[in-house]
């Protein structure tokens, strides 16, 4: 992006604004202030130079905008959607319990109510491009930063079209194959969320495509979903997935522990260190930390269905159908240091911004300590399928949906929509 904008510059990151070592110095973009630090100016700029922003995001992957007068949700909300073709997302369909709406908003969102995201004692491991696990996935997703974390805590990006295009030819025939199971919901618990009968309810789970499943005495509907995306713009193939959540269980977090050692070398990470050390600490920090949460609603957190424990279709049912199934232990030890290779980071500052093409990067909420305060807003959602049968390469086009299957749902006509 040229800096043609008076009082604006533009630049990539300083060594000093990063947390880590990168070879990804183009990521992210930082557009800040040259004089005036007013929303009035900022709000102008966005939306004369929306073709510009959004070009350079296709490049960088992401934009930082730094030293903007932005002290509240409302402010990031109005500068973001000040983009021309901006369009904010306020419901996403059987989103995870905690993600509420922020007071004062129409379309930001608190990451988790219930539990803390980044800056935790967590090892590297949550890395995931946004919304694996229910069906409206964003094109766009923007963080605000109300509150920087003592240490760490930073928003690590992940260059997912690199880690892709480095894979073996062989495992990404597989993932363009077929899709694969993300998630599976009851028909009963998406009535009940969403004020309908269970015919209406499997009615609309029906008309998006899902497969319906009778399990114990209610019915589950199987959500598909493609494990590579294609640019509409720059046409790269990018690894759409939650790396934590479907390869964890493969192998995936000691391997990114061994990749991120050196990051976390110092005497002031001693205390995470120790911690990742130990197996049963490292693999339970969840449990321990939340316990309430873990057992309330445990399921949902992890992408399977809204309702309790014992109504789990079993994981012996659904393993051969899940991602990490197409991984070997090879490709496991591959990613991790993909990951780490094509990975950068930035320290918050108060009042930071960052919008990311979710099409070009996962994200992560880094290791740390310290209370962090970050929001979330969610922007165009993209059109995509949930069939067993269908591709596992989604191509979505520029002139996506307008409006998120979350949104439909809540209409009075929801049952209805075809």
């Amino acid at each position: 992006m040229e800096n043609k904008y008076s009082g604006i510059s533009v630049r990539t990151l300083k060594p000093s604004e990063r947390a880590a070592h990168t070879d990804e110095n183009h990521t992210p973009l930082v557009i800040e202030p040259l004089r005036t630090r007013s929303l009035d100016f900022l709000h102008g700029f966005m939306k004369e130079n929306s073709a510009e922003i959004i070009s350079a995001l296709e490049k960088h992957g992401a934009i930082l905008f730094r030293g903007f007068d932005v002290r509240s949700s409302s402010d990031f909300e109005e500068q973001v959607l000040a983009i021309q073709g901006m369009s904010g997302m306020s419901e996403m369909m059987m989103s995870e319990p905690g993600r509420t709406l922020v007071n004062g908003t129409r379309h930001v969102i608190h990451p988790s109510t219930n539990f803390k995201t980044g800056g935790t004692l967590d090892p590297v491991g949550g890395i995931h491009t946004e919304s694996y696990y229910v069906p409206d996935v964003p094109r766009f997703i923007s963080f605000f930063c109300q509150k920087p974390p003592l240490l760490g805590g930073e928003t690590g990006l992940f260059n997912t079209c690199q880690i892709y295009s480095h894979l073996p030819e062989d495992l990404k025939l597989r993932l363009e194959r077929q899709p694969y199971l993300a998630g599976m919901f009851s028909i009963s618990q998406i009535g009940k969320r969403y004020n309908l009968s269970y015919d209406e309810a499997k009615s609309f789970c029906t008309k998006m495509g899902m497969s319906i499943t009778d399990y114990r005495g209610d019915g589950y509907a199987f959500m598909y979903k493609p494990s590579v995306t294609e640019h509409p713009t720059t046409h790269e193939k990018a690894l759409a997935i939650h790396f934590g959540g479907e390869l964890n269980g493969h192998g995936l977090s000691p391997e990114l522990i061994k990749a991120f050692a050196p990051d976390y070398s110092s005497f002031k990470w001693c205390l995470h260190r120790a911690v990742w050390s130990m197996p049963y600490l490292r693999r339970n920090l969840f449990m321990l930390r939340h316990p309430i949460v873990y057992f309330r609603d445990g399921p949902s957190l992890m992408g399977r269905i809204f309702e309790s424990p014992n109504k789990i279709i079993p994981n012996s049912e659904t393993d051969g159908l899940r991602v990490g199934h197409a991984f070997t232990k090879e490709d496991i030890k591959l990613l991790a240091n993909l990951t780490r290779r094509y990975y950068s980071s930035f320290l918050w500052q108060k009042g930071d911004f960052i919008i990311i093409d979710n099409l070009k990067l996962a994200h992560a909420g880094m290791p740390g300590l310290g209370s962090r305060i970050i929001k979330v807003l969610m922007c165009n959602p993209l059109s995509m399928t949930y069939r067993k049968e269908s591709s596992g390469l989604c191509k979505p086009k520029n002139d996506q949906a307008t409006e998120s299957w979350g949104a439909k749902i809540l209409k009075p006509s929801a049952a209805a929509i075809s």
